[in-house]
């Protein structure tokens, strides 16, 4: 399985994943990272640490056989297998929530989250979150789910409910979706399935500039082909119910 490495410059010891965390990097493990020791020229010419979810033999830095990104802010880099892109199957998490299969810009299909599933609510096709929440007690002191998503998923939540009011407000307007923070919306929606982050998507060319991938995964995410489908089966039994019982029976209505 084919993992991204992490370069950590300036470090002599290997980072706990709380420091991990504290750096940015919490995204890209969800367990015991490994790790070796860079004494010198490293992919900023100096000396530090490499970690990654590798085999610890695979583990380090190996100039003429990776390629390295230096992440903003000069924190760390990220590298790969020259030639050995990571894919869908090796960064999945653990545990992946429903979703639709989408195609990105590496012409490889990753597993998009429903965050947002729609219901019809008095006559109205409105978004109901269908994110896992966590515990409450109503009025007589029973259990029952809370409104609150539960902390893992609660970027997804506030990703998807945001674009979802561009989409509701594009909806009563001209039709045109204006989202300004697209990309990085889509990319929060990626990471709940999947340890990568900005850097990682570049290197794998998920995205591509002014492409359909960052709002294809806005729309899944908030489940547009299940709203269009909600749409279609309301206006098919307006339509049935305009023109006569659907069996054929004369209509008891009156002349």
């Amino acid at each position: 399985m084919s993992q991204f490495l992490y370069y950590l410059p300036g470090r002599e010891n290997p980072p706990t994943l709380d420091e991990l965390r504290a750096i940015g990097l919490g995204y890209a493990f969800e367990a015991k990272a490994n790790h070796r020791i860079v004494r010198e020229n490293g992919p900023d010419g100096g000396a530090g640490v490499v970690v990654s979810a590798m085999d610890d033999h695979e583990v380090g830095y190996f100039a003429q056989r990776q390629t390295w990104r230096e992440a903003p802010g000069g924190k760390y880099w990220v590298g790969m297998i020259s030639g050995a892109k990571p894919g869908p199957e090796d960064l999945q998490r653990g545990e992946l929530l429903a979703g639709y299969r989408l195609q990105l810009g590496d012409g490889r299909e990753w597993r998009i989250p429903v965050a947002l599933e729609p219901a019809e609510i008095d006559g109205t096709i409105r978004a109901e979150t269908c994110l896992p929440r966590l515990m409450d007690l109503d009025e007589q002191g029973n259990f029952c789910g809370g409104e609150t998503v539960v902390p893992q998923f609660a970027d997804l939540q506030a990703a998807a409910a945001a674009y979802y009011e561009a989409f509701e407000a594009a909806t009563a307007g001209d039709g045109d979706v204006r989202f300004e923070f697209e990309d990085a919306a889509a990319v929060t929606v990626l990471q709940a399935q999947y340890r990568i982050d900005r850097v990682e998507v570049v290197m794998l060319g998920l995205l591509t500039y002014g492409g359909p991938e960052a709002a294809n995964v806005l729309n899944l995410a908030i489940d547009l082909p299940g709203r269009l489908r909600l749409q279609k089966k309301r206006e098919s039994a307006g339509s049935t119910s305009a023109d006569g019982p659907p069996d054929g029976s004369p209509s008891t209505g009156p002349l």
